[in-house]
């Protein structure tokens, strides 16, 4: 009896340690908030950019928040309101708040709705834009090597030294109204009037 009783116990042992090799280890709670936390997009620093409207867009406010990842494209979220309803703008990264703010990179456009309301978010470099210089500098190979900081006071290419030039001010132009510029959604397209500008600078 006690015999029989030894042989089945050890079925039932092996049995569990066939079972068990088949099984996949479970992960753990602390494993699955790792998992999370390493994919979550919100992961990052954030800066907040206050927008103001200019222009036919005048009386707009709205924010700008960037979320600086430490590695891989920025996020960014756009939202702004009282500008005019159906209105379609493009934004640009640019040079400074100002007139003449080339070189400026397009980033995207959006479409107000019908109360003068838009929102635009993507993924791209934000933080750390920046714009080529001076193609005089590059030597038969198309390489352009870097230059010395620029003067205190002066502009990031004063003097026709430096290659590159940072892009922190967000700026956002009316498509339709008044088209005669560059700061259009494509490069065949006119831009129009200034709609915002943003204030303080991409640090």
């Amino acid at each position: 009896m006690e015999k029989l009783s030894y042989l089945t116990a050890l079925v039932v042992v092996l049995a569990l340690i066939t079972v068990c090799s088949q099984t996949e280890d479970p992960v753990s709670p602390e494993a699955i908030l790792s998992l999370q936390k390493s994919g979550d997009d919100d992961d990052g620093a954030k800066i907040t950019i206050n927008l103001f409207g200019a222009g036919p867009g005048a009386g707009a406010t709205g924010t700008v928040t960037i979320t600086d990842k430490p590695s891989g494209p920025d996020k960014l979220k756009l939202k702004i309101e009282g500008l005019p309803p159906k209105a379609r703008i493009t934004v640009f990264l640019t040079r400074h708040q100002g007139p003449g703010a080339l070189p400026a990179q397009f980033i995207g456009e959006f479409t107000t709705d019908d109360d003068g309301e838009g929102e635009l978010e993507l993924k791209t470099e934000i933080v750390n834009a920046f714009a080529s210089a001076n193609q005089t500098r590059e030597d038969a190979f198309g390489e352009a090597p870097p230059s010395p900081p620029p003067s205190p006071g002066t502009l990031p290419f004063a003097g026709g030294t430096a290659n590159t030039i940072p892009l922190n001010w967000f700026r956002g132009y009316f498509v339709d109204i008044f088209p005669h510029n560059v700061f259009g959604p494509d490069e065949n397209t006119p831009g129009g009037a200034i709609a915002f500008l943003s204030t303080p600078a991409l640090p």
